[in-house]
């Protein structure tokens, strides 16, 4: 897996503009029981997208897109939706 966290850094010491290179949080209340469902495909796709549960009572989670995945995390997202259940939340969770 290709760390971007590590790029940043070596872009930033060599002069280089990162602001294109940062994650964009995203996030979604998705069936608790499924959670774990949606960490494992998420991580089959090598670098897209990390899952960080925020709440697994309430089935609160956020994604950390990699830079320039975004579309292919919406896309993955979306197909997911057909079998499970997955809403985007507007802003950021708070409990």
């Amino acid at each position: 897996m290709f760390d971007y966290t590590n790029l940043s850094i070596f872009l930033r010491l060599n002069g280089t503009d990162t602001a294109g290179l940062e994650t964009t949080k995203k996030y979604y209340r998705v069936d608790r029981s499924k959670i774990s469902y949606l960490r494992f495909i998420l991580e089959a796709y090598d670098g897209v997208a990390m899952v960080t549960t925020i709440d697994p009572r309430a089935g609160t989670v956020i994604l950390r897109v990699a830079p320039g995945c975004l579309t292919e995390a919406e896309m993955i997202i979306g197909d997911l939706k057909r079998d499970m259940l997955i809403e985007e939340l507007e802003t950021p969770y708070t409990p």
